[in-house]
């Protein structure tokens, strides 16, 4: 079972690489908030990362990389807006179906599966604040 975790892990090298290239040697701060996501684990970046895949999407959203080339190594379907002011500290837990389209969010955002945040029919987007937990099935529509 360790050699299979191995070889899983062994895909999201290239992505731990470039995470910890902007966090030490560029001091992206963008970057850092990834630290900051991942804290409450207390594991390894490759550990959970092959734990629960949905965070290589967090990083590439927070590392500002195009996640096209990384498909062929993981896919999981959860979306993030581009250009969306996502603050520190988002903690998901099977976020399967989940779009995340907000002009902003504030620290702490807790996010089960299948959550909708988005525009409503006129077009507004929503914001979300500081300490929100939104539940399994939860949809957030217009601001």
């Amino acid at each position: 079972m360790k050699v299979f975790y191995c070889i899983k892990a062994m895909r999201y090298l290239p992505l731990v690489i470039i995470l910890f290239i902007k966090q030490k040697i560029l001091h992206d701060k963008e970057s850092a908030k990834f630290s900051y996501d991942i804290a409450s684990f207390h594991s390894s970046i490759l550990k959970l990362m092959v734990v629960r895949p949905y965070y290589a999407t967090l990083c590439c959203y927070r590392l500002k990389i195009y996640r096209w080339p990384f498909t062929i190594f993981y896919s999981y379907p959860i979306y993030f807006r581009n250009n969306m002011d996502l603050a520190s500290g988002l903690k998901l837990e099977h976020p399967h179906g989940t779009h995340l389209n907000a002009l902003s969010i504030g620290h702490n955002l807790h996010v089960a599966h299948n959550v909708t945040v988005g525009n409503d029919f006129k077009g507004s987007i929503p914001t979300i604040g500081n300490n929100v937990t939104l539940g399994c099935g939860s949809c957030v529509l217009g601001g």
